[in-house]
């Protein structure tokens, strides 16, 4: 382990509380490279609501956070958190008036803070990337990670080539979650630069916990208490329309020999609460889980459903880390053909997919999967190796690499 022992991380995501999803990854990365011997600070914007930072919270597990304000009065910093701010800012296009005063409130949080530190790592191209290759860093590496919304945001916006490039600046090496958003984003840089660049534009891809994903509890006695008593399909992320929630019950719609566990929450729940009651789906809603339950769900569950859509603007997810938490929990994966999932869920292989938009071949896959119990156990066992190296301790050590042993 390296002597330098203080990192920093820059993010507008992370986990507001126990059981918050927001930024999980951010945090479970956090997290391990504290469990390694490092000190680490995270710099977020501050939510719009309550939030549970205090240092001594124990879910933390020694991750220190520090907020950003940026806007006065709190309740109007509604930038980030929530859906996610892609869709916040769809949603709401007057937030752009909030992204000014949001990047400077976290640029000089991350400045009061960056004196102390020994490398960097940055979640999200955009703004964290940028902001952290603004800091007086002299000989500390920074290390960028782009998820999927922020090469979205940089490969449709304008000034795409500008941005593309302050990024290569701003950072000793930028990883990316999938080999299909490097590929964009060297798109956006073009041939020459990408070339150039190659040995710095890497894979960085997310971690799960494996033991955390383990349920206590005996499969029979969570099922009864949800009141599971037939083939069980779950969904768990956030209710917007990139994570197409709506296709999964249209593609269950009258099939009342299955059920439907949607775990999470957003903007979309009601729309969807009433789209199941009208297509006479069995389903319920939870709202959002806490880490026990979502082990709880992957014991209980028959399958885990993906139906992700890519939408009109050519935006859609990189590799939802859920796909991968699912597939170390043992529990198969049905998936849209979307964005970069194909490259974890291989057809036929380490789960099924479907073709994305289409209801149909998500029912399809779904059926495959209820109807042979020798495809599900060999998914299981496929899945589970497919994902034996994502655990986090692993992925610490790869990121402490890239940091101080370049």
């Amino acid at each position: 382990m390296s002597t330098l022992s203080c990192v920093g991380f820059i993010t507008t995501s992370f986990p507001r509380y126990r059981g918050d999803p927001s930024g999980s990854f951010v945090h479970g990365l956090a997290a391990a490279m504290v469990a390694r011997g490092h000190r680490v600070e995270v710099v977020v914007p501050q939510p719009d609501g309550p939030d549970d930072w205090k240092g001594d919270a124990s879910w933390l597990r020694g991750v220190r956070v520090f907020s950003a304000a940026y806007v006065r009065p709190r309740r109007l910093q509604r930038l980030f958190f929530n859906a996610g701010a892609p869709d916040n800012l769809s949603d709401m296009p007057r937030l752009w008036g909030l992204v000014p005063p949001a990047m400077a409130g976290l640029y000089l949080a991350a400045l009061r803070r960056s004196r102390g530190w020994d490398g960097v790592i940055s979640h999200w191209l955009v703004p964290s990337a940028l902001i952290a290759g603004g800091l007086p860093l002299g000989k500390k590496r920074h290390l960028a990670t782009g998820h999927s919304g922020d090469v979205h945001m940089i490969r449709r916006s304008p000034l795409r080539n500008l941005l593309a490039r302050a990024v290569i600046r701003s950072a000793d090496r930028v990883g990316f979650v999938s080999e299909q958003l490097r590929s964009e984003f060297e798109d956006v840089l073009g041939p020459r630069l990408a070339a150039q660049n190659s040995e710095r534009l890497i894979i960085t891809p997310m971690g799960v916990d494996p033991e955390c994903l383990q349920s206590r509890r005996k499969r029979d006695a969570i099922r009864e208490e949800l009141g599971l008593d037939r083939f069980t399909a779950l969904f768990l992320g956030r209710l917007v329309p990139i994570k197409g929630v709506d296709l999964l019950i249209g593609a269950l719609a009258g099939r009342r020999e299955m059920q439907l566990v949607v775990a999470g929450d957003g903007p979309q729940r009601e729309q969807l609460e009433r789209a199941a009651s009208a297509g006479g789906v069995n389903a319920r809603f939870l709202g959002e889980v806490d880490q026990e339950m979502r082990a709880d769900l992957f014991a209980a569950s028959d399958v885990l459903v993906v139906p992700s859509r890519e939408l009109g603007d050519g935006r859609h997810e990189g590799i939802p880390l859920v796909v991968i938490e699912a597939m170390s929990a043992g529990l198969p994966v049905v998936a849209a053909d979307t964005g970069a999932i194909g490259e974890i869920v291989k057809d036929g292989e380490t789960g099924l997919l479907a073709r994305s938009h289409e209801q149909s071949a998500l029912c399809d896959a779904i059926s495959r999967i209820a109807d042979n119990e020798v495809l599900r156990r060999r998914l299981k066992s496929a899945g589970r190796a497919a994902v034996r190296d994502r655990s986090w301790e692993t992925q610490a050590g790869i990121f402490e690499d890239l940091l101080f042993n370049p």
